[in-house]
């Protein structure tokens, strides 16, 4: 008895509220440090806390100023810069065709996961966005090559000219009544008038009438999971970076 209850009392002490917290300060500490450590990425110039955790990239992007956060990040550590953990900014336009290109060692990330589609037998469905194996994609770009070259665009203008003076009407209108307008998101009316009167043969009229359809906002409701979830998930939880 007296055994069990000094066992007890080693046990009591051993899992005190301080100790617990001595040990849970070392584990984050740890953690952070492994973050910073890892694989030597530390060599990449960036802020402190960028390197140890990924919450400051989150709320940058959560917060709707990651484009703006990331410039100032280049302007003040140059032209490659560790804005997370295991997430490099790169502002030089003479590295594109070597992280882009054909021979490029660059895969892409979990982070296109999030916008997989499958079909109902659960078969991925292929969509160049998203598709992670190369083979597969330089294939499917193969195929569609034909349809994006300079002869076919050319040949596709004459539908996207009446969407264009749709365009110059509406400009003009302002022009003469003197209003305001915001030429961003007319412009933004005039790409999806465009582009689904190339697509589908006809156009759902956004310039005069804007988002009934409310793609908009689904696009905004997609693009917005895309870059929180996306973060929070894949390297806190999946840890698929």
């Amino acid at each position: 008895m007296r055994s069990s209850l000094l066992t007890s009392g080693l046990k009591a002490d051993a899992l005190s509220p301080s100790v617990l917290l001595l040990l849970l300060f070392l584990a984050v500490t740890i953690h952070l440090l492994s973050n910073r450590y890892n694989r030597s990425l530390h060599k990449i110039p960036g802020p402190w806390s960028r390197s140890m955790s990924t919450i400051p990239r989150i709320w940058s992007v959560y917060r709707a100023s990651s484009h703006l956060d990331d410039i100032n990040l280049h302007h003040k550590y140059g032209k490659i810069v560790r804005v997370a953990p295991t997430i490099f900014s790169i502002s030089d336009t003479a590295e594109i065709s070597h992280i882009y290109g054909v021979t490029t060692k660059f895969a892409k990330s979990g982070f296109y996961s999030l916008a997989e589609v499958y079909d109902k037998t659960g078969k991925l469905l292929p969509d160049p966005f998203v598709l992670r194996n190369k083979e597969l994609h330089s294939r499917m770009k193969r195929n569609a090559a034909n349809a994006y070259s300079l002869a076919a665009l050319q040949q596709q203008e004459p539908y996207v000219d009446e969407v264009t003076r749709n365009l110059l009407k509406i400009l003009d209108r302002h022009a003469e009544t003197g209003n305001v307008c915001d030429i961003g998101d007319i412009a933004k009316n005039y790409a999806m008038d465009a582009v689904t009167t190339i697509t589908f043969g006809r156009n759902f009229n956004y310039l005069e009438k804007g988002d009934t359809l409310k793609l908009y906002k689904g696009i905004d409701i997609f693009t917005d999971y895309m870059a929180i979830v996306s973060l929070f998930i894949h390297f806190f939880w999946l840890k698929n970076n």
